[in-house]
Formats: C-alpha cells, sequence, structure tokens
C-alpha cells in the first residue's frame, strides 16, 4: 500500500484506483500465489541510505494471453524515480521474458495523454494502434517478425 502513495494523481489506470483497492482479498491473493505460467512480474526496490529501509519503487506485468502467442505488459513506477531509465529498463527485461516463454507480440494500452508511455513504447520499437476506446493507445511490438535487439539497447 505504501507504494500506492508515492504515485501522483495522474492517470495511470483506466479508472481511479483508492489506495484500498490494491489490498482487496481477490487482488493478494493474485500477488501472493502467482501463475508463473499466465503472469510475471518485476519489481525494482530502493534502500534508504538513512534508515535502511526498503520500499517498492517500480512494479512491471507480463500477463500472456491463453492459448494466443501474445501477453499484455503494465507498468507503474513512483513519481520520484521517473525519468531515470527504470521503466524502460523493466519492459527492456519483460520483452526478453516474453521471447524466452514464447510470446510472438506483446501489447500495452494505456491512456492517450500518457506521453511518458508513449515515448518508453516508441523508443523500445512498439507500433501505436487504436486502444479499445478512444481515450486509449495500444501500443504492439511483434517478437517473432524482427530482432528488436538495436531498439532494446539503444534505450
Amino acid at each position: 500500500m505504501k507504494f500506492h502513495e508515492t504515485l501522483s494523481e495522474r492517470p495511470r489506470y483506466f479508472q481511479q484506483m483508492k489506495v484500498s483497492l490494491p489490498v482487496a482479498h481477490e487482488r493478494l491473493i493474485g500477488i501472493c500465489f502467482p501463475d508463473y505460467d499466465r503472469e510475471i512480474a518485476l519489481v525494482a526496490d530502493d534502500k534508504d541510505a538513512k534508515t535502511g529501509a526498503t520500499s517498492i519503487v517500480a512494479v512491471a506485468r507480463l500477463r500472456k494471453i491463453p492459448w494466443s502467442g501474445e501477453a499484455e505488459i503494465t507498468l507503474v513506477v513512483s513519481d520520484e524515480f521517473h525519468n531515470r531509465g527504470l521503466g524502460t529498463e523493466l519492459i527492456r527485461q519483460l520483452l526478453a521474458i516474453g521471447r524466452q516463454e514464447g510470446v510472438l507480440q506483446i501489447s500495452a494500452e494505456f491512456l492517450i495523454e500518457n506521453a511518458t508511455m508513449q515515448h518508453l513504447c516508441q523508443k523500445l520499437g512498439f507500433r501505436r494502434e487504436r486502444g479499445t476506446d478512444e481515450s486509449l493507445t495500444r501500443a504492439v511490438i511483434d517478437l517473432e517478425a524482427k530482432d528488436h535487439s538495436e531498439a532494446l539497447q539503444a534505450g
């Protein structure tokens, strides 16, 4: 819950997410007992030099869509850690994991006004498509179609 308190009120989710929502019972079950055949989460943490306390600063997820060869990614980075390359590195890692897992296509859907995510996806070689409604953008990358290693390393 503390991680969600480090996020600004800027639109990140498709609906306003209340701080109490992330700890709902069903959500916690999925976090505590993940199905690694379907979902992989990467968590970045930071250790406070003064107190020694560790805190989560970013979470990226790859969710496979069963029987399709496709997966979706999501990313949330604490405001304090924006513009440091952390989100780019997490997405790079998810793309590498997707390749290892045999995923053929990865997509991300996010609000049109999320310029940071648009820039990140463009930098990593995703193409933009129309989202499921007019307020959303969909970014897609084909993992099998061509080698994106130059874009992934250029970051």
